[in-house]
């Protein structure tokens, strides 16, 4: 029995995404941290319990500070298309209220389909 998984992880405008994260203070450190994946299991396992309309999965990073939701790749063309003017958009207006997104990324596991998943702020805890 081989339990050994091949994971591959494609990160998406990682210079912008990492300039957003400055914007708001979000060191790379932390945003690792939060995400650890011994740490969040118990959320992941969960994360079925809050599907969304679009029958996309989300859940909560075990410390509350971020929120992982799953897309499709239409969703991740879409994103990566806009993020031009998303960024221009944070950058000249600091207090705004849309939604910050510090990643996209692609995982893929073995032979299974990739999972789509976008990092966001948890707004609930500002």
């Amino acid at each position: 029995l081989n339990l050994q998984r091949t994971v591959n992880v494609k990160q998406y405008a990682p210079e912008t995404f990492k300039k957003i994260r400055e914007l708001h203070n979000i060191a790379d450190e932390d945003l690792v941290k939060s995400l650890d994946p011994a740490e969040n299991i118990g959320q992941i396992q969960k994360s079925g319990e809050g599907a969304g309309a679009s029958g996309s999965f989300f859940f909560f990073s075990y410390d509350k500070r971020f929120i992982m939701k799953t897309m499709s790749k239409l969703e991740v063309d879409h994103m990566i298309r806009s993020l031009p003017n998303y960024y221009r958009h944070l950058v000249q207006n600091e207090k705004t209220f849309i939604a910050k997104i510090y990643g996209i990324h692609t995982i893929r596991i073995d032979q299974f389909e990739p999972i789509h998943v976008m990092i966001m702020q948890n707004t609930d805890r500002i």
